[in-house]
């Protein structure tokens, strides 16, 4: 029986180049409707204010329910507030303060 030579260390691990080590994975919860996220009319998923802020950080794409001040809402008010400081008004006393 011929068993196949043991391949040169340099094919595994090129010089200059550490050695690949893997990691497992974190197990993930799975998600939980009602209490990570709902389901839209047009049947997307929208994550709820909880679990975005669970998660720690904000991706920047306006989630609806974003808990960082990046939603829709959150947007319009800024951009309306911009433009009455640009107009020389101060914006609504409701407004939010950035």
């Amino acid at each position: 029986m011929a068993y196949l030579p043991k391949p040169p260390k340099s094919v595994l691990s090129p010089p200059g180049i550490p050695a690949l080590r893997f990691r497992r994975m974190p197990q993930r919860k799975p998600l939980v409707e009602g209490q990570d996220y709902t389901l839209n009319e047009r049947g997307q998923f929208v994550f709820t204010r909880e679990f975005l802020a669970r998660r720690g950080h904000c991706c920047e794409t306006a989630c609806t329910n974003c808990p960082y001040g990046n939603s829709p809402t959150d947007r319009q008010a800024n951009a309306e507030d911009a433009n009455a400081r640009a107009d020389g008004k101060s914006p609504p006393s409701d407004a939010r303060v950035a």
